[in-house]
């Protein structure tokens, strides 16, 4: 199995953050769904289309629907949560693919990372209020959900180790899992409570390593 795409995907990654950076909206267009076509490409041709992987071959797919949806200049946010959304979904599927096995590890990761989401939803609710934007509770509620789950079912891939799961490949999805959440928790925080400092470019950076994590790690525990 080659790495010349992934390492193409972490040399393209900075372009757009550098763009973001620096408000460079047309290189933005092109370097940000570019890491994501590439990670696609490089599931396909390692053989990514057939068994567990095809649920992560799905999910990328939704999430570069997902970013040109936030990229638009009439900015579709309904379409960019729905398709980032059933992308979730789909990386629920290929994490669970072997099922839960439930430990007391994994239990105290639902309670870890159920609270933390309660936290950061609480605000967001509060934030929506604030910007008389409630329409938007239920799919925020939704969202929060099946993120939460999503980084449950990655962490529950070292937690509670199944024999789908190798401990390497593992450590790798689950963090970027991680930042997967810090991402999306971020970027909902940023448009919603308070902006938060360079949040724009925190997001992305988060955004792009978890994708990148998160492909890598599948492809070392099924294609290699």
């Amino acid at each position: 199995m080659h790495f010349y795409l992934i390492v193409f995907a972490l040399m393209i990654a900075p372009i757009d953050w550098f763009a973001v950076n620096r408000k460079w909206k047309k290189l933005e267009y092109i370097a940000k769904p570019m890491v994501i076509v590439i990670l696609i490409t490089w599931l396909l041709i390692n053989g990514g289309y057939q068994g567990p992987t095809i649920f992560f071959l799905i999910g990328l797919g939704l999430s570069l629907a997902g970013d040109i949806f936030l990229m638009l200049p009439d900015e579709k946010f309904i379409a960019g949560l729905v398709s980032f959304l059933f992308a979730h979904l789909a990386y629920i599927r290929g994490f669970s693919i072997s099922g839960l096995h439930f430990s007391i590890g994994l239990l105290a990761v639902i309670v870890i990372v159920g609270l933390i989401g309660i936290v950061v939803l609480r605000q967001l609710l509060k934030g929506l209020t604030a910007h008389h934007q409630e329409k938007l509770r239920f799919p925020i509620i939704i969202y929060a959900i099946v993120i939460s789950i999503m980084l449950i079912s990655a962490l529950s891939t070292v937690i509670s180790p199944s024999p789908g799961w190798d401990f390497y490949p593992a450590i790798i999805v689950s963090t970027g899992a991680i930042l997967f959440f810090f991402s999306d928790s971020n970027l909902a925080w940023n448009r919603f409570v308070n902006l938060v400092p360079h949040g724009k470019l925190m997001v992305i950076i988060s955004y792009h390593l978890a994708q990148i994590a998160i492909t890598l790690g599948v492809g070392l525990n099924y294609l290699s």
